[in-house]
This record gives structure tokens, sequence and C-alpha cells, in this order.
């Protein structure tokens, strides 16, 4: 595993920003993904909602 593949900043970075190449460290499980399908974009909610989705890991 070299180069950068399975590889993350040690640290949190913003957007675009570059990180020197001995900040990564390598990746050991997978952070969690999610999708969250309800409710929609730009719904009109009130102080209260459902809120539905899928949510993964790579562990």
């Amino acid at each position: 595993m070299t180069g950068t593949a399975y590889r993350v900043p040690a640290y949190k970075v913003a957007p675009g920003q570059d990180v020197p190449g001995e900040d990564f460290e390598i990746i050991e499980r997978m952070p969690v993904k999610s999708l969250v399908t309800f409710p929609a974009n730009d719904a009109d909610v009130g102080l209260q909602s459902d809120v539905r989705g899928h949510p993964w890991s790579g562990d």
C-alpha cells in the first residue's frame, strides 16, 4: 500500500487543502457513510420531523 491509496490525512483538513505526504496515515477502517432519504432537500418541516435513510460502514 504505497502512495495515497488507502490513506487519509492524520488530522481534519478543509476540502482542497494541500496535505504533506508524511501527514497521511493508512486507513484502518472505513468511516460510516449514509444517505438521508427523507425529508427531501428544501422540505418545509417543523420543529420535529421524521428522518429516514440508509447507513453503512466498511467494517
